[in-house]
């Protein structure tokens, strides 16, 4: 991106926001599919589950850790 916007100064800001938006947007998908899919990766001891109960997301145990790390629960 960086080679074109040398090229055509009009219009970077737009172009550097939409950028980061679309990896911001991506990140935090990526971070739910991940969470999601956690039948599939994890600790090999663990029984499979083909289809389990989807108990929350990842931002709402990722704010439970964090709240028992600091004691708050």
């Amino acid at each position: 991106m960086q080679l074109l916007s040398q090229q055509d100064e009009v219009g970077k800001k737009t172009r550097t926001t939409i950028l980061r938006s679309w990896l911001l947007l991506y990140a935090f998908v990526g971070m739910q599919l991940g969470w999601f899919l956690r039948p599939f990766f994890g600790a090999p001891d663990s029984q499979f589950e083909l289809f389990r109960a989807v108990k929350g997301n990842f931002y709402l145990d990722i704010v439970r850790a964090i709240s028992e790390i600091l004691g708050l629960r």
